[in-house]
């Protein structure tokens, strides 16, 4: 006595979306959380590597603290992560450039690069220097290894134009611009 496929998808509960009850979750807070623990496994790799340094009498940069990280109290643990954070800051910057790219209307266009920096950068796209807005046909996608995408569906001819993704920290800014030029059917 089960709905088909096809029923299911024409049943009225389907059918009853209010987008004024939908939510739209921050990023933000994962990503903090998605940091904090690399640091934490980073921290456990230091103390790791100046337990091997003790045994071949080689000096390392984190001192004075206990071998195993388990056993140190949260003031320590902190203040490791602290120095860690600090020597490794850097500006944004773009291992992966955007490319140019040539579509036909109504396929999907994909603009794709890497970037790199600590913090984690802020990340602004750009099309023909207005910012642009995600939405049902444009999104992006930001992964934590640094991949950076703004996908557009069902091209239009006037998505045509130079696109800017531009990085963000407090220690600086870069950039990369590709153009996407969309020919008719």
């Amino acid at each position: 006595h089960r709905l088909s496929a096809d029923q299911a998808l024409v049943h009225p509960w389907l059918q009853e979306m209010d987008l004024k009850f939908t939510k739209s979750l921050s990023k933000e807070r994962m990503k903090k959380f998605l940091v904090r623990q690399k640091w934490q496994k980073t921290g456990t790799a230091i103390l790791a590597l100046r337990r091997m340094a003790l045994l071949s009498n080689k000096p390392i940069i984190v001192a004075n603290y206990s071998s195993n990280y388990t056993e140190l109290n949260h003031n320590q643990k902190e203040a490791i992560l602290s120095l860690l954070q600090k020597q490794i800051q850097s500006k944004p910057s773009f291992t992966v450039q955007l490319k140019n790219q040539e579509e036909v209307e109504g396929s999907t266009a994909c603009l794709c690069c890497h970037i790199e920096g600590f913090p984690d950068p802020k990340v602004i796209w750009y099309q023909d220097d207005s910012p642009i807005q995600e939405c049902s046909r444009v999104w992006i996608e930001y992964k934590d290894n640094g991949s950076c995408s703004l996908i557009i569906s069902n091209i239009l001819q006037s998505d045509s134009g130079l696109y800017t993704c531009k990085a963000m920290n407090c220690l600086g800014e870069a950039t990369s611009s590709a153009k996407l030029t969309v020919h008719p059917l």
